[in-house]
Formats: C-alpha cells, sequence, structure tokens
C-alpha cells in the first residue's frame, strides 16, 4: 500500500551506512516505531525505517528510486502470504510470510 504497486522492491541497510545527499525527504509514523520517507517535491515513496531487532535500526531504500537499481538483485520474498491473490513471480526464491520467519514457508513458487 505505501507504493501504491503490487510489488515492491527494497535493499535494506544499517541506519548508520545511509546518508540522504539532499533534504528533500519527509518522513511519516505509519505505524508505531516505523518511519516511511517520500520526496517532498514530488510525492515518491523511499524508504521504509524501523527496528531490526538484532541488526539495530534499519533503513529500506526502494530499489526503483535508485540510478542503478539493476545493482540490488532481489534475494528472497517477504509478506508473500499478503500478495494480491491473482499475482505471483516465478523465480526460484524462498518465500516469507514475515521479514523474519526461518525457514521460509515456501521454497519455490506456489503453483
Amino acid at each position: 500500500k505505501h507504493a501504491g504497486a503490487p510489488v515492491v522492491t527494497l535493499v535494506g541497510f544499517k541506519a548508520e551506512q545511509v546518508d540522504f545527499v539532499t533534504a528533500n525527504q519527509k518522513i511519516y509514523e505509519s505505524s508505531p516505531g516505523v518511519r516511511r520517507a517520500f520526496c517532498d517535491q514530488c510525492g515518491t515513496p523511499l524508504t521504509w525505517e524501523g527496528d531490526g531487532e538484532e541488526l539495530g535500526p534499519l533503513v529500506e531504500i526502494l530499489i526503483s528510486t535508485l540510478d542503478k537499481p539493476e545493482d540490488f538483485k532481489p534475494e528472497c520474498h517477504i509478506h508473500h502470504a499478503e500478495r494480491i491473490s491473482w499475482f505471483e513471480t516465478t523465480d526460484n526464491l524462498p518465500r516469507y510470510k514475515v521479514w523474519d520467519d526461518e525457514p521460509p514457508y515456501l521454497s519455490e513458487p506456489a503453483k
């Protein structure tokens, strides 16, 4: 819902690894402890920011906002059970119900 798209690809970093070079992002708290940044000029969603538990604070950036999104290949699908029922990708990446599930609940795409 954050991006208004059936699929969003994010790349995650520890918060101290991220530094925005412009001050065009605005942040709102979408739920307790979860912040989402967007561009204050055009409204484009930029990040999900929150607690990565043992990893500490995380910043996940929507790769479509990066200059070279192809540099960040997906490694898995998270929140797979929440996808739109008619949408499925055909890759062989593991699927997780939530981001910290172990092991994945599906190891290949649903048929």
